[in-house]
C-alpha cells in the first residue's frame, strides 16, 4: 500500500490538514497521490508533526522506525508498534483486573489532548464474576457501536498508558486496602 494512503487510512489525515491551509493541503495531497517525491515527503513529514503534538516520545519512536526501516516500512512498524502498546496494556490490566475486588462500578478517564479527532477514554471494571474490562475508546461507546480505533486513536492511547497505569495502580491499591477493612 502506498504510504500516503497508510497514514491516511490510519485516521491521521484530518490533523495533518489541520495543520495546513486547504488550497495547500489540497495541491500537496493531489500531488502526493500523484508520486510525486517531494510531496510524499512533506505528507510524511506533516505526519511526523502531528506525532509530536500528540507526544514527544512516540515522535522520537516515529523518527527512529523512519531511520531504520525507510519511510514505508518505518511508518508501518510504528503504526504496529503503537498498536501492539496498546493492545498488551489493555491485556495487561484485564489480567491485573482478574485478581482484584469487585469494583462498584467502571472507572473512565477521557484523554486529552491537541490532535484527538474522537474524545477518547480510557475505562476499567473488574465486576463480580464478570469478565474484566479494560480499554481506550470513544467517549460513550454505546452511543458509537461502529467505532473502530485506528492510527491515531492508538497513538494518543499510546501516549497515555503511563498516566492511565498510574491511575490502575492506585484504583487497584485502594480497593485491596477497602478489601482488608
Amino acid at each position: 500500500m502506498d504510504i500516503v494512503e497508510t497514514i491516511m487510512d490510519a485516521g491521521f489525515d484530518p490533523s495533518i490538514r489541520d495543520l495546513m491551509d486547504h488550497e495547500e493541503y489540497e495541491s500537496l495531497i493531489e500531488r502526493a497521490m500523484d508520486g510525486n517525491l517531494a510531496a510524499r515527503t512533506t505528507y510524511i513529514e506533516r505526519l511526523f508533526d502531528v506525532v509530536r503534538g500528540i507526544d514527544e516520545t512516540l515522535y522520537r519512536a516515529l523518527i527512529h522506525k523512519v531511520i531504520l526501516h525507510g519511510p514505508e516500512k518505518g511508518v508501518e512498524e510504528f503504526f504496529t508498534d503503537v498498536e501492539d502498546r496498546v493492545i498488551l496494556f489493555e491485556e495487561e490490566v484485564r489480567d491485573r483486573l482478574r485478581d482484584s475486588p469487585a469494583m462498584p462500578e467502571p472507572i473512565e478517564i477521557e484523554l486529552e489532548d491537541e490532535v484527538n479527532t474522537d474524545a477518547m477514554v480510557f475505562r476499567f471494571w473488574a465486576g463480580d464474576g464478570a469478565t474484566p474490562v479494560a480499554e481506550f475508546t470513544c467517549k460513550d461507546p454505546e452511543a458509537r457501536p461502529n467505532f473502530m480505533r485506528d492510527g491515531i486513536h492508538d497513538a494518543i492511547a499510546a501516549a497515555w498508558i503511563p498516566e492511565m497505569r498510574k491511575v490502575v495502580e492506585e484504583t487497584l491499591h485502594d480497593l485491596q486496602k477497602k478489601g482488608r477493612r
